[in-house]
């Protein structure tokens, strides 16, 4: 299967941050976003979740503050807010088959 990459560029030079999403096979997903303090995005929907932010700091409705370094997993989670408190970066992989409900 081949590779699906699917990237938001900033409209203007004034915009600094960029979404990319990836995905190599069809049960997980790779998002990563760079923040800018008080944008927010909201986690997808999604049976397994890991959320690692590699750079700055972020407030995550229902979890509390991570920063660099820090990572969080969840199980059966969607709709969480994350707010950058600082300029930050963050991975999330999305899951929907655990190992044992792969092809």
């Amino acid at each position: 299967m081949p590779h699906r990459c699917r990237s938001t560029r900033p409209p203007s030079d004034t915009e600094r941050w960029r979404s990319v999403s990836w995905q190599a096979r069809p049960y997980a997903a790779l998002h990563a976003a760079r923040l800018r303090p008080g944008q927010e995005v909201l986690l997808p929907d999604t049976p397994f979740l890991h959320l690692f932010v590699p750079r700055g700091a972020v407030a995550v409705e229902g979890t509390g503050a991570l920063g660099a370094g820090d990572g969080a997993r969840y199980t059966a989670v969607g709709g969480q807010r994350v707010t950058a408190t600082e300029p930050a970066e963050i991975l999330v992989w999305e899951m929907h088959a655990t190992l044992t409900e792969r092809d």
